[in-house]
């Protein structure tokens, strides 16, 4: 039998030639270049990315501390402001805290427009702010609970009506007092207490319509049974005294306080509610008095000083004693030997206070400071110690210390140079 013979097996590819070591070198070579520019492009851009996290876009402003009546928390408003214009809106908050930073809590959250913290008020159960932005519709209020259970707006349909004064019950307010014929014949207290359902008149003052009656202020005592009230007459540029008025005899009894040229005058009671002091403010020197609880209450000047000093007297729960606050200093008076000494000055702080507000214990004073671009609210022990930051801005601070916030702060600076743009400031 025929067999066709095998075809021989077709010959094997002979292998290729190995690349060059030097193409090969540099191919990994780009490889290691490209992975390493993108660790670095990414990282510088993670890093950017969070140093603007740190500083968050935003300025943030800690307003008007107040303490509570019995000096264990404080009240202060939280505002949020873009720094870049447009770039959000301005938030604020009502907020509270403990003396040392601790049990910290948001009250409300705000609608846009400025407030003012009024005070704490029926056992620090709650917070009164008034809104500023609407003056011409009259006096409107936020009471807050400081329970957390959120707040109510009061606002009263007289347009004229101004607040006067706060104390731990009540805010005393003043409007136009109309005679049966419908003139203006003078001006009239009224009161509000956040559980009432409108306002209690107090006291008229009546006045002759070319001499109109304008109330400054308003101090009750700390027993409730009597009131200091602050007049100018006339309402324009007048002289200001000082009355008393008793609200059981429903009685005015002048003081013979009279500082026509005063510019302000602040009252405060003593603990007792025997003696008061006022301040009064004449522009280019100041006064202090005292007027004790007797059937003619003849004030006692204790001390003038010159040069453009405006003193607010506090007297805290000691009658031998009235701190008087101005502006950034507190000073300690007694009454015994009308000798004062320094309690705080911001060139022994390291620190420059803004917005000072005394505690009613008188031991201890809030403040708001900036420890380079971060502000904090501090406490101070007005007989010993160093301010004690709230630490509303510790995360901040530390994050600012640290050497990668300064090579973040470098590489803007670079990245803005080698771009054209214009570099922002080295910290």
């Amino acid at each position: 039998m025929n067999q066709t013979p095998a075809s021989p097996p077709a010959p094997s590819p002979e292998p290729s030639p190995p690349a060059p070591a030097p193409l090969r070198d540099l191919a990994w070579a780009a490889g290691f270049l490209a992975l390493l520019v993108g660790i670095v492009v990414g990282g510088s851009h993670a890093l950017l990315v969070w140093k603007a996290g740190v500083e968050k876009g935003s300025t943030i402003h800690y307003e008007q501390p107040t303490w509570s009546s019995e000096s264990s928390h404080l009240a202060y408003l939280r505002v949020e402001t873009p720094t870049v214009s447009g770039k959000g809106d301005t938030r604020s908050q009502l907020w509270s805290t403990g003396r040392f930073g601790d049990r910290r809590q948001l009250l409300a959250e705000l609608p846009p427009g400025r407030f003012l913290v009024l005070g704490w008020l029926l056992d620090d159960t709650r917070v009164v702010l008034q809104a500023l932005d609407e003056a011409s519709q009259g006096a409107r209020f936020l009471d807050v609970a400081t329970d957390g259970s959120g707040g109510r707006w009061v606002r009263f349909a007289d347009p004229q009506m101004r607040v006067v004064g706060i104390e731990a019950r009540e805010i005393f307010l003043e409007r136009p007092r109309h005679g049966k014929d419908g003139k203006l014949s003078g001006v009239e207290l009224v009161q509000w207490r956040p559980d009432s359902t409108g306002f209690s008149p107090v006291v008229s003052i009546p006045s002759p319509i070319a001499e109109k009656v304008r109330i400054e202020s308003v101090a009750a005592a700390p027993d409730g049974t009597r009131l200091a009230l602050v007049l100018r007459a006339p309402a324009q540029g007048g002289p200001m005294g000082v009355w008393f008025f008793n609200r059981s005899r429903r009685t005015l009894t002048w003081t013979t306080i009279s500082v026509p040229e005063a510019r302000a005058l602040q009252v405060d009671w003593s603990n007792d509610s025997r003696s008061l002091v006022a301040a009064a403010w004449l522009g280019e020197s100041s006064e202090l008095y005292l007027v004790r609880d007797e059937p003619d209450p003849v004030p006692t000047r204790m001390r003038s000083s010159s040069g453009p000093l405006a003193f607010r007297p506090v007297c805290p729960r000691d009658a031998n004693r009235v701190l008087l606050l101005e502006d950034q200093r507190v000073l300690e008076f007694d009454i015994q030997t009308h000798r004062a000494r320094v309690l705080l000055a911001p060139q022994s702080l390291g620190l420059i206070p803004e917005e000072v507000a005394l505690s009613p214990l008188g031991s201890l004073a809030a403040f708001r400071a900036r420890e380079g671009s971060v502000e904090d609210l501090y406490v101070l022990d007005l007989h010993g110690g160093r301010p004690e930051a709230l630490g509303h801005g510790a995360a901040e601070i530390l994050a600012r210390r640290t050497l990668l916030y300064e090579i973040a702060a470098g590489l803007e600076y670079a990245v803005a140079h080698w771009t054209g743009r214009e570099p922002p400031a080295l910290r």
